[in-house]
């Protein structure tokens, strides 16, 4: 997965501006503005507090290797486990599209999308998220 270059870039001089900018792309107006299901909570200073912890240039190296990591395609369709693609809505730094692909090439998967939901879906929509696995688990 193809990361944006001015990103990659922001995360190896300044890792906190490029939290900052992550989150900025990554949370749909919804989820900002109303933050998590769990009162008290804002989801943009928590989901900030959390990645600022990381240790220096590991957000760096984690966001280089998406940027370096190739599927050959043919592998993929080699793949006969059950998978679950769960996805945002909103996703911006991996949009609907690719999980619609990912989705065509695995042949025994199922494709979850979760409306009105950007990249952090797990915080965004946990309920949600939760519901699906057991549901996924179940089957």
């Amino acid at each position: 997965m193809l990361v944006n270059k001015s990103l990659l870039t922001l995360s190896k001089n300044n890792s906190k501006a490029a939290i900052m900018n992550m989150i900025n792309w990554s949370l749909p107006s919804i989820s900002s503005l109303r933050g998590s299901h769990l009162i008290g909570i804002n989801l943009a200073n928590f989901i900030y507090t959390v990645m600022e912890k990381t240790p220096d240039k590991v957000l760096f190296y984690d966001l280089n290797a998406c940027n370096n990591y190739t599927v050959d395609e043919n592998d993929l369709k080699k793949i006969k486990t059950s998978c679950l693609i769960i996805c945002g809505e909103l996703d911006i730094m991996t949009p609907l599209k690719k999980s619609h692909n990912l989705n065509k090439l695995l042949k025994n998967s199922r494709l979850e999308i979760i409306e009105n939901c950007g990249h952090f879906h797990f915080h965004e929509k946990s309920s949600q998220v939760r519901r699906l696995i057991s549901s996924y688990i179940e089957s």
